[in-house]
């Protein structure tokens, strides 16, 4: 028994130095065979590995088993990893490919907008179809890559897949955050009109701003200021569905992508590490987009559900929450 708590141990140690991620380990002994299950701390995927006991004991007193032991588990582990991220990818792209051919509804704008309101019902599919077109198209994009591309490849674009995913993170934080707070809608379909730029026309401002009130459909007073980050961080949090405090990191692990900024140099990932945050990233996505369509689309919700492998529910104090499907 000692032996094998020593090799737990070193697994345990070893493992995280070689992926220098926060994960947990546990063990699991049945019979002749050991599970181990390694998982991450911060969201609910994980993967179990599976040993017979007694090769486990045989392998920890000879140097030369136990290296090749781990570089295989770490080799896997990566190969997890990646076919994680290609069945994410998978799902999320099916499930905006299926939306298109179901659900997707046709809105038309009058010539002329002034002095008039979208209506409510109108907002909303329009939000949410505009929502799932750029997360579906952003995810279909990464999906070409990683079907076609070899792992070192995707190390070496990983500044530019940050660069897509950190707009789909933050699509999805606001996805969430519709989710507590219906009017925020309003202020975010209104907000892009507000500001103007030189070299506009007398006539192109006016109708900026004739869009901006027409798509105000909740009279917001200030949308400018409800959809500055911390507020919409603010209205996320009250959402109970999600570990925000980890989405919240996801998100600012990627905002420094998309701008000029020395941090991803100084603070270089290593491959796993970059992995890890795909892997992070898409999770949050994946949910994101099963809320937003659970909560604006109920007739065809069970074939969504089945493609994304999770489902939206209400539990006992009226809060929604996700389970997995299987």
């Amino acid at each position: 028994m000692s032996d094998r708590n020593e090799f737990f141990k070193r697994i345990k140690s070893q493992i995280s130095d070689e992926t220098n991620v926060p994960i947990e380990i546990t063990f699991d002994v049945i019979s002749t065979k050991t599970e181990i299950l390694i998982k991450s701390k911060e969201f609910d995927y994980g993967f179990k590995f599976e040993y017979e006991s007694e090769e486990l004991t045989n392998i920890i007193s000879d140097r030369s088993k136990w290296e090749s032991f781990i570089s295989k588990i770490v080799a896997d582990i990566f190969d997890r990893m990646f076919l994680t991220i290609k069945t994410d990818l998978d799902k999320i792209t099916a499930a905006y490919q299926l939306f298109w051919e179901l659900c997707a509804k046709g809105i038309t704008f009058p010539d002329d907008v002034s002095n008039k309101n979208l209506p409510f019902e109108s907002l909303d599919i329009i939000a949410t179809q505009t929502f799932l077109y750029r997360i579906g198209t952003h995810c279909r994009t990464l999906s070409l890559l990683f079907q076609n591309c070899d792992r070192d490849t995707v190390y070496g674009v990983e500044l530019s897949i940050g660069v897509i995913l950190r707009s789909c993170v933050l699509d999805s934080l606001y996805i969430f955050a519709w989710g507590t707070e219906s009017k925020l809608i309003s202020a975010f379909a209104s907000e892009s009109f507000l500001k103007t730029y030189s070299g506009m026309s007398a006539a192109q401002i006016k109708q900026y701003g004739d869009y901006a009130k027409y798509l105000n459909v909740d009279n917001i007073e200030k949308p400018g200021d409800e959809v500055i980050f911390k507020n919409v961080i603010r209205k996320f949090r009250e959402n109970a569905m999600v570990n925000t405090m980890e989405y919240e990191k996801t998100y600012m692990d990627y905002s420094k992508y998309d701008h000029f900024s020395l941090v991803p140099f100084v603070f270089p990932k290593s491959d796993f590490q970059k992995l890890d945050s795909i892997v992070d990233a898409l999770h949050l996505i994946k949910h994101a987009v099963c809320q937003l369509i659970a909560l604006t689309e109920t007739k065809d919700i069970e074939q969504f559900y089945t493609i994304l492998d999770i489902r939206m529910e209400l539990d006992l104090n009226g809060f929604y929450t996700f389970t997995n499907k299987h």
